[in-house]
């Protein structure tokens, strides 16, 4: 087991590009070694047949490696034409098929990794919100699969999550979801309940967590909106900058990277039909700087510290909180961590 890590490359960055850290059976690190030198691998997506990842840059592209079995080196086996500016995000759908989210460019690109990587489709969103160094204009910053065949797509520029149908050739919009005004939407988690789901939003450029539910059934659209709640409470580092979430494998707890407050929030989830918000229970610090990423393994967290160049560990305990942290290791710029 390795934890692959994708690093910020161009500028002041310091990281080299796709980076491999093998995982002890303690959930400990070992020591990093470089797979890829690419530029700006800023989110990879692991499949049985590679590693497929954006590389950020104005003339963004999608990579796939292929990962050798025995020692996991990668080989470069195809790449795409340029899709847009800046990708952030990418995730494979069924099919053979990806779909990437351009952060500058404010689109969404559907391509086939059966026919090099050729885009087949793009979707311009258009939009903006009231804060204008920010929000000018529409900014794609994530694409979640559902369980419903149709993706969610957070668009910070417009203070909206767009809820798409790919088709062979084309992204249908089967559903709009507002946020309040100033929210930026960036990651976003679904969370299935037994009579009802529940979307839960971060906002970066509000610091909070929105919650919206429906009641389930298998189609798009019907989103309530339940209210929010802050990503910290915290105030001596700073203003907050929420960056990703994830669930716990129970999806009774939501977990939370909150850059400027520098720290992991850990959120108690109540019942999807309930209508209750979720309830901030632990603020933990990450020891680093700007803590964009992370990821969940057995018993374990890590959390790439951007601007302070590691990745720290922490033990999960068994329920689900945080213990202390049990390592620090150094590694230039991690934006993006997957376990496989």
């Amino acid at each position: 087991m390795e934890l692959l890590v994708g690093s910020y490359t161009s500028g002041s960055n310091r990281g080299q590009g796709i980076s491999a850290v093998p995982i002890g059976e303690d959930g400990l690190l070992g020591r990093p070694r470089l797979l890829a030198e690419v530029p700006d691998p800023s989110f990879l997506a692991l499949a049985d047949d590679g590693v497929y990842a954006v590389l950020e840059r104005g003339a963004g592209q999608v990579v796939i490696f292929e990962r050798d079995a025995h020692d996991g080196s990668l080989a470069l086996v195809a790449e795409s034409p340029e899709i847009g500016a800046d990708p952030c995000h990418l995730a494979l759908l069924c099919g053979g098929r990806i779909i990437a989210a351009n952060y500058t460019s404010g689109s969404v690109v559907l391509l086939r990794s059966a026919r090099g990587l050729e885009p087949q489709c793009t979707l311009q969103l258009t939009g903006s919100g009231p804060i204008a160094e920010r929000q000018e204009a529409s900014h794609a910053h994530q694409a979640v699969p559902t369980p419903y065949g149709t993706v969610l797509v957070s668009d910070l520029g417009s203070d909206s999550v767009r809820e798409l149908r790919p088709g062979d050739e084309a992204l249908p919009e089967e559903a709009l979801i507002r946020l309040p005004p100033g929210t930026g939407p960036r990651h976003l988690v679904l969370r299935r309940g037994d009579s009802a789901d529940q979307l839960l939003v971060v906002g970066e450029l509000d610091g909070a967590l929105h919650v919206f539910s429906r009641a389930r059934r298998e189609a798009a659209g019907g989103w309530q909106y339940a209210g929010r709640t802050p990503l910290a409470t915290r105030e001596s580092v700073g203003k907050s900058y929420p960056a990703h979430i994830e669930l716990s494998a129970a999806a009774d707890l939501a977990y939370v990277s909150v850059r400027g407050q520098d720290q992991i929030s850990v959120f108690r989830l109540a019942d999807p039909a309930g209508g209750n918000l979720p309830e901030l229970i632990q603020e933990t610090p990450t020891g680093g700087a700007w803590p964009r990423h992370f990821a969940l393994g057995s018993g374990v967290l890590y959390a790439a510290n951007q601007k302070s160049d590691s990745i720290t560990v922490f033990a999960v305990l068994p329920d689900g909180m945080l213990g202390g942290k049990q390592q620090e290791i150094g590694i230039g710029t991690p934006v993006c961590l997957q376990i496989g």
